[in-house]
């Protein structure tokens, strides 16, 4: 089977995380607005890492402040695993018509700053790719934790034609009820709205270090072997491919963090 395309890198955190619009409050009597992130995973070239991660730090975050953007958060794709020299870059979307001003950086810039700041860019990279992604609710797990993860597993999953209400309703009633017995907190499921195949799904799974990862999963602990296998053939039915990594966060590029109420 063919493995679908890593978009979170995913957070594509995805960002690390899948992050995130904003876990948002629901107003009194009505719903929360759809958690909505744009993720970018940019390749940067080797000989420019340094150069790029000065950029960022100096010229593009406080940029991206001072046009009002609330949180951003950085992961890197590389280390044990993964390709290196690249990294994903999350930040929230409010909504669509935010994008008919062009980038929210530009807000921040002079046209002739920003025609600069572009060019300055654009010879720092070698190549560069962006997904809006919905976080799923009723398939997540959410804490409200105002911390960024320092470290997320990534899952990407191909979902077959139209069984994405299926995926969900397996992921609420099997998934998250085992993750909650085994102690989880965070488990963040999006959906890939633009920019990526239809009918995938990113799942982050935040950790607070590589330890973690020994030993049984979450599932297994809270199910046993046999029993976790079954509810994974179930999920495995419902797609044609996945791919995992595991990105970890740049904190001196990241700054502020998603509000969200408990689940």
């Amino acid at each position: 089977m063919k493995a679908a395309p890593k978009v979170f890198a995913f957070l594509s955190l995805a960002v690390v995380v899948t992050t995130l619009q904003t876990f948002a409050q629901a107003p009194a009597g009505g719903q929360a607005p759809p958690a909505r992130t744009r993720v970018q995973t940019v390749q940067v070239k080797p000989d420019m890492l340094r150069n790029w991660l000065d950029f960022q730090r100096t010229e593009t975050v406080p940029a991206l402040k001072k046009a009002g953007i609330s949180w951003r958060w950085v992961f890197s794709n590389g280390g044990p695993v993964g390709p290196g020299s690249s990294y994903t870059l999350v930040t929230p979307i409010e909504n669509y018509a935010q994008f008919d001003a062009g980038p929210a950086i530009r807000r921040a810039m002079t046209p002739e700053a920003y025609a600069k700041y572009q060019d300055k860019e654009r010879t720092m990279l070698a190549g560069s790719s962006a997904v809006v992604q919905t976080l799923v609710q009723e398939a997540s797990l959410v804490s409200g934790s105002m911390t960024a993860p320092p470290l997320a597993v990534v899952t990407t999953i191909q979902l077959l034609p139209g069984r994405g209400q299926e995926f969900a309703s397996l992921t609420t009633s099997d998934f998250l009820p085992a993750l909650k017995k085994a102690g989880v907190t965070d488990y963040w499921v999006f959906a890939t709205n633009f920019g990526g195949w239809q009918g995938q799904r990113t799942i982050v799974s935040p950790i607070g270090k590589w330890a973690d990862l020994d030993g049984p999963n979450p599932m297994v602990r809270a199910l046993g072997a046999e029993a976790a296998q079954k509810v994974n053939l179930k999920r495995i039915q419902l797609t044609t491919g996945a791919e995992q990594t595991v990105v970890s966060l740049v904190p001196e590029l990241s700054f502020g963090a998603p509000s969200s109420p408990k689940r």
